[in-house]
């Protein structure tokens, strides 16, 4: 169990380290609802992981229609590899948009993530201490903030800049896949619902992230690919 929180520290840790500081880049969107990102400049070649519309990434460089790009999940793990050049823009960002991260000053609670700027509004789902969010905006001592494809509005008090010195995993529970299905195997779905288009099938003992929950459905990223989605909850086992 150490050494898995060991492997994953050091992962999310390098994730905050400057990314070829002698060439900045330059910053762009993702244009399309989502894209795959792989190790080689193309469709043929191995994953390396998945990013979103609406997502900043940063071109290191680019050949013929493919750009190689780095970004970075909503727990803080970086993403570099090749995506097709039409599925992102490029363009100047708003200063606003910067990643914070959740920081409940109890850790054992999580912050509501909801559907409009007032506490009495649906919750879209809690989410744990350490869940790094893209901020699109702030007003009235409120963030409207992005996880992944979900959009919706926190308390700007409980959000923190990222801090390469604090706990990267923060209160993020860790679970394995357990199906007990024929097949044996889960999907990861896009949102939260039967009816949402799958993003995967996961083997049982695969390991994932849990960063928040909404009723029967936990949003999760995945540790083999870094791909983000939602898992039914109950078939996802503590890791001990």
């Amino acid at each position: 169990m150490k050494r898995i929180f060991a492997c994953i520290s050091l992962l999310l840790m390098l994730a905050l380290l400057p990314v070829h500081a002698q060439t900045p880049g330059r910053a762009a969107w993702v244009t399309v609802g989502g894209a795959p990102v792989y190790t080689d400049p193309h469709d043929n070649a191995q994953k390396a992981g998945h990013i979103w519309y609406g997502q900043l990434v940063t071109e290191l460089e680019r050949q013929g229609d493919w750009c190689r790009i780095v970004s970075f999940t909503t727990t803080g793990i970086r993403i570099e590899g090749w995506v097709y050049a039409p599925n992102i823009s490029m363009g100047a960002v708003p200063a606003y948009r910067r990643m914070a991260v959740v920081n409940n000053p109890d850790p054992q609670d999580r912050l509501h993530l909801r559907e409009r700027p007032n506490t009495s509004a649906p919750s879209l789902g809690k989410y744990y201490t350490g869940v790094h969010v893209e901020v699109l905006s702030r007003q009235n001592g409120w963030a409207k903030v992005r996880i992944g494809n979900l959009n919706g509005y926190m308390m700007d008090e409980h959000l923190r800049p990222p801090d390469a010195g604090a706990n990267p995993i923060g209160a993020m529970p860790i679970f394995e896949v357990q199906n007990p299905n024929r097949a044996q195997n889960l999907h990861l779905r896009q949102h939260p619902s039967l009816e949402a288009r799958s993003l995967g099938l996961y083997n049982n003992d695969t390991r994932v992230i849990q960063m928040g929950f909404s009723g029967d459905w936990s949003h999760v990223i995945t540790l083999g690919d870094g791909r983000m989605g939602f898992m039914l909850t109950k078939y996802l086992s503590p890791v001990r």
